[in-house]
């Protein structure tokens, strides 16, 4: 028995498995936008960005939980515009996919 067999099951683990995507891609562009802030503004090299990032999980000021929500929030636009852009892009190339001999009998009648 295949994937495909059951329809519904199918549907649901795509859904879930393209979730788990996106939530990784936004947790590593997270990561990766609050090191380039670290690096680019403050200068830090990888020991300071870790050091840093533990000591805000830990239990910071306010305004270092703010900073790294708000690279969270960054990441999660990124993450967003990425799957739109996929998205779009399948779209396209859905429409402009050739089906054979549909299109030749539609063309020749």
């Amino acid at each position: 028995m295949t994937s495909y067999d059951d329809p519904w099951a199918y549907c649901a683990r795509l859904f879930f498995t393209r979730l788990l995507m996106f939530v990784a891609l936004s947790l590593l562009l997270w990561m990766g936008v609050w090191a380039a802030l670290l690096h680019w503004v403050f200068g830090a090299d990888g020991m300071a960005i870790l050091s840093a990032t533990w000591t805000v999980l830990k239990g910071a000021e306010l305004v270092w939980h703010v900073i790294f929500l708000q690279a969270g929030g960054l990441a999660l636009l990124l993450a967003t515009v990425v799957y739109l852009l996929l998205m779009a892009r399948t779209r396209a190339a859905k429409d402009t996919r050739v089906r054979g001999p549909r299109l030749a009998a539609a063309a020749s009648g």
